[in-house]
């Protein structure tokens, strides 16, 4: 059962659904029911069968890198496997299918460039690692095409962070794999730059942001000091406390840790995990901020009709 979920990656999947529903809630969207249970199915299908694919070509590197946790290839053959992945294929675009036609198509472009990036692209280094990310933050970009949202609605920040933190992560995993890639004569950053200067790039691509979140934040503080510590406004104090929790800190912590895997003191796999809780968190504090935005319209929608029945009553009094 632990290999099984090895392959499906059952949190990967969660993360992506969870990613697409902040998606429809932010842009207010209101898809039949129906339509949004087959665009889960189809989303979900999809992230495992893109999982499934890359463990079919990483089999040789992953004999050599993780052979302890190979379940294609050893539970499941590698014949078996290929003819799983092209019946999740089939079935997802299906489940598209059952939206529109142009979900089919917009689902089948994004197997696509799954299959093309494990087949093809993941011997070309960097650019495998650039795509791979980018397919991730396609399938979430799908959503407004699907339902009839304009991109120009979609909070690109968001989507720009999202797919750092998502190739931060497909480096840790080439970094963790360099043995197996070498032997297979297979290219990558690592294998291209070594294992060391390949920490240090990945020390200094985590380390930039953090310096921009502290400023930030600091710089948030200075501006609303008076609010947090004189008038004790409430929602200034939650906003610091938010920031400071889900975003300053743990980007914080990720950079020392990652200097710390750079000097052989803290294990890759550990911090692979850790670039994806950061995601984690970095998509719930969006999904509190979504929340409480909405929720602040909503009170001041009767506000705002009851100042006008306030300003109107003088006129026809008078």
């Amino acid at each position: 059962m632990k290999k099984v979920i090895q392959v499906v990656r059952p949190w990967n999947v969660a993360g992506v659904l969870a990613a697409q529903g902040m998606t429809i809630y932010n842009l207010s969207l209101e898809p039949k029911t129906q339509d949004l249970i087959w665009f889960l199915i189809a989303s979900a299908i999809t992230v495992v069968a893109g999982h499934i694919i890359r463990d079919i070509k990483d089999y040789e590197s992953d004999q050599i890198n993780e052979p302890e946790k190979l379940w294609i290839g050893k539970r499941l053959s590698l014949e078996e496997a290929r003819y799983l992945y092209w019946t999740l294929f089939f079935l997802a675009s299906v489940s598209a299918f059952m939206i529109s036609v142009e979900a089919y198509f917009l689902f089948t472009v994004v197997q696509l460039l799954q299959f093309v990036n494990a087949v093809v692209l993941k011997q070309l280094p960097i650019v495998g690692n650039f795509l791979m990310s980018g397919v991730v933050v396609y399938a979430i970009l799908i959503v407004p095409e699907i339902f009839d949202a304009p991109l120009s609605d979609y909070p690109w920040p968001v989507v720009y962070i999202g797919y750092y933190i998502l190739f931060l992560i497909e480096l840790v995993s080439d970094i963790r794999s360099v043995k197996g890639d070498t032997i297979n004569r297979r290219l990558s950053i690592p294998v291209l730059l070594g294992k060391d200067t390949s920490l240090s790039m990945l020390w200094v691509l985590i380390l930039l942001p953090t310096l921009l979140f502290v400023g930030g934040f600091i710089y948030f503080v200075s501006v609303y000091w008076r609010s947090m510590f004189i008038v004790m406004e409430e929602e200034t104090i939650i906003a610091v406390s938010l920031m400071l929790s889900m975003v300053v800190l743990p980007i914080s912590y990720l950079s020392y840790v990652t200097y710390r895997a750079r000097i052989g003191k803290h294990s890759l796999y550990r911090l692979q995990n850790e670039l994806k809780f950061l995601l984690a968190l970095g998509m719930l504090y969006w999904g509190i901020g979504l929340f409480s935005a909405n929720h602040e319209s909503i009170e001041q929608a009767p506000t705002s009709d009851l100042g006008l029945q306030i300003s109107a009553s003088p006129i026809t009094l008078s």
